[in-house]
């Protein structure tokens, strides 16, 4: 079988993998997925249910396929192109993702709901119970709200909350930096400023505001706030291959997080950014007081925030800032994402002036080229075609 998987070697299929592979599945994709992930006896396939463009009929057609790690398995392609790289397929297919499920909760959901999908909302599981992660005794006493807001927001409704955002259009059919700060900062904190900067670079900006944080409502928590970035580009209307995404301090997690949700998004800038979260979570966490153990919040961080395997997957340009002398997150958090990265096109500078939170004034000249040289060489080949 030929496939369009471009890095890395194939897993051994076994024998009802083979012939699943090979089995006629035209307008059976939902049955597809289920038989897909009975055969492979793996927990780590996912089950996507989303949207992808039919060019028979000429509109969006729901559709179901597998993935793990890079790898997709969509058994309604031709049989030869069945196993495809992740990013191949989301640039070439350029599907919508509405679900993702673990391939347990889809047998339970196929068996539970007495068909194979798509499934309603009145169809979904029970949610889980929330996150240690988001219990007070960890995100209350890591995150910071702050009160400061803007005053004309971009408002997107998530989750039964609002998120205060801020958005400023240049040129419609620019790309978009889509901004996530860091804790003690506010979106007000970046506007007009920032967002004038962005505009100079010939870009659209969007700034996402966290739960709690300025004028959104809602209750600040770690876990509860990794799908928020994806609701906002989405409420803008935004296509993810026209979006750059970027993190400062603990806005790296959803940063990343985003670049995972969405892989064809075009690139990634880290500032201050944090390796690994657990280091940072348990230096603030009353863990015995909400009698939470230490390898408890190791294995949630694990199952939220595994960078490692989220960058490992991460493909596109990527640019890392960061001060020698940070004094809050050592510059070794921004060397393990660095190695850990997937992209081709990555590049890490260390700043020899100012700390955490003097990096841009202190570096302002520096700082600034690196982040117009990355954003143009992103948008150049684009505005090359259009002269």
């Amino acid at each position: 079988m030929k496939t369009l998987f471009l890095h890395g070697c194939l897993p051994e299929w076994n024998d009802e993998q083979k012939a699943v592979l090979q089995q006629e599945w035209d307008g059976l994709c939902y049955s597809a997925v289920l038989r897909w992930i009975s055969a492979a006896k793996d927990s780590g396939w996912q089950v996507v249910h989303g949207t992808v463009f039919s060019g028979e009929l000429e509109k969006r057609i729901e559709h179901a396929w597998c993935e793990r790690g890079h790898l997709i398995v969509d058994l309604a392609m031709p049989i030869e192109v069945r196993v495809i790289d992740r990013q191949t397929y989301y640039r070439t297919i350029q599907p919508e993702i509405s679900k993702v499920y673990s391939a347990g909760d889809a047998l339970m959901l196929s068996i539970r709901n007495r068909h194979e999908g798509p499934w309603d909302e009145s169809e979904q599981l029970p949610p889980d119970e929330d996150s240690i992660l988001d219990h007070p005794a960890i995100s209350g006493r890591y995150l910071f709200p702050q009160p400061r807001f803007v005053s004309d927001p971009f408002m997107v409704e998530v989750d039964g909350v609002e998120l205060a955002c801020y958005r400023k259009i240049v040129d419609p059919d620019s790309f978009t930096m889509v901004h996530f700060h860091g804790n003690g900062e506010a979106v007000a904190d970046y506007v007009p400023d920032i967002a004038k900067l962005f505009a100079e670079f010939g870009l659209n900006s969007l700034f996402v505001e966290y739960r709690e944080y300025g004028g959104s409502t809602g209750q600040a928590q770690l876990v509860a706030m990794l799908g928020d970035g994806e609701a906002a580009i989405k409420a803008a209307g935004l296509a993810p291959e026209k979006v750059i995404v970027f993190g400062r301090s603990i806005g790296s997690l959803y940063a990343i997080e985003l670049v995972d949700r969405q892989p064809t998004i075009a690139g990634l800038i880290i500032e201050s950014g944090i390796a690994d979260p657990s280091e940072r979570f348990l230096t603030y966490a009353d863990l015995e007081a909400a009698g939470i153990t230490e390898n408890d919040v190791l294995a949630e961080v694990e199952r939220y925030f595994d960078h490692k395997l989220k960058m490992s997957e991460y493909e596109n340009p990527l640019l890392i800032l960061h001060t020698e002398d940070d004094g809050l997150i050592d510059i070794s958090h921004a060397e393990r994402i660095y190695e850990w990265a997937g992209s081709a096109q990555k590049k890490l500078i260390r700043f020899p002036l100012g700390n955490h939170n003097t990096i841009l004034p202190a570096n302002a000249k520096e700082y600034l080229d690196a982040v117009r040289e990355f954003v143009e060489a992103m948008t150049r080949p684009l505005n090359h075609l259009i002269e």
